[in-house]
């Protein structure tokens, strides 16, 4: 029971990782994404 709780977990956090993933390509496609990556890009330099 113990592994297969275990393996559960792995999953949902695959899954999780994955619709970050996915949520963080789609803002980065859009002009907000845009604006905010060049407002990240002078805050950083």
């Amino acid at each position: 029971m113990a592994k297969r709780n275990g393996n559960g977990v792995q999953i949902a956090l695959l899954l999780l990782a994955l619709v970050i993933l996915i949520c963080g390509i789609l803002m980065i496609t859009t002009e907000l994404g845009h604006q905010v990556l060049e407002e990240i890009e002078d805050i950083l330099e």
